[in-house]
């Protein structure tokens, strides 16, 4: 679950979301099997966000794997 903080109208500090891409994009974009990005989350090198019944994946983490 995601919390957003409420903004009052003094406060107008700006809230970034991570961006997310979904399981069929990770793939696509290691070209990997999905088993093996259930692998690889399973081994917490990345971490799924559950939305309803999709995973999605923070760039930053891909980025960083990719490092």
């Amino acid at each position: 679950m995601i919390n957003i903080p409420k903004i009052n109208d003094e406060d107008k500090t700006e809230i970034t979301l991570p961006k997310l891409m979904k399981t069929k994009e990770v793939c696509n974009y290691f070209g990997i099997h999905r088993t093996t990005l259930d692998s690889w989350s399973k081994s917490k090198k990345l971490n799924p966000i559950k939305i309803k019944h999709s995973k999605w994946y923070k760039l930053d983490e891909i980025k960083s794997l990719v490092e």
